[in-house]
C-alpha cells in the first residue's frame, strides 16, 4: 500500500489548482474573484501565484503582482479550517523571501479590510505599517488600510 508523504509544500499555482483555489477563496474571503480570474492571472507576466498544500490539499494561497519597484499583495488566504496553525505565517514568510530576491523590488504593499484583525496582526508581525485608510475601498463600503513593508531604502 502506497502512502502519500504528508508535509507542507509551497509551490507555484497551476491551472489544475484553479477549482481548489476558487473554493478556498469562497470559504476564506469576503470578496472572492470569479473563478476564471485565477486562470487569467496565471497568464499575467506580472502575477505570481503560490499554493500551500498538505498531502496535496490546498490550504492556502498567495497572489502578488510585481510592477516597477514594488510588489502588491492581491489575494492572500488560508482556509478557515486551517487558520490559527501558523500557515499564514509560513505563506507570508515565503512571499517576503521570494519578493526580497528580486533586486528591483523596494517595497511590498497591500490593502486590508479595517475589520480583518487576524490579517492585520499577521501583516504587522511581518513589518508592514499602515500608511493611510482608504475610505469605502471595498464594494460593500468597508474601508481598507493601505499598508507597506519597505524592503530596501
Amino acid at each position: 500500500m502506497e502512502t502519500k508523504e504528508k508535509k507542507l509544500i509551497i509551490r507555484p499555482m497551476t491551472i489544475d489548482d484553479v477549482d481548489a483555489v476558487d473554493e478556498l477563496a469562497f470559504a476564506a474571503l469576503p470578496d472572492p474573484w470569479p473563478k476564471y480570474t485565477y486562470a487569467q492571472e496565471l497568464k499575467n507576466e506580472f502575477a505570481y501565484l503560490f499554493v500551500l498544500t498538505y498531502a496535496d490539499v490546498i490550504l492556502g494561497f498567495s497572489h502578488f503582482w510585481i510592477t516597477f519597484d514594488s510588489a502588491t499583495i492581491v489575494k492572500f488566504a488560508v482556509h478557515p479550517a486551517a487558520q490559527g496553525k501558523g500557515l499564514g505565517s509560513l505563506l507570508m514568510a515565503h512571499l517576503i523571501e521570494r519578493v526580497s530576491m528580486l533586486e528591483e523590488v523596494r517595497a511590498i504593499t497591500l490593502e486590508v479590510r479595517t475589520s480583518n484583525d487576524k490579517a492585520m496582526h499577521l501583516y504587522l508581525k511581518y513589518g508592514f505599517n499602515v500608511v493611510t485608510k482608504k475610505r469605502k475601498y471595498y464594494e460593500d463600503g468597508e474601508d481598507a488600510y493601505y499598508m507597506i513593508k519597505v524592503l530596501k531604502e
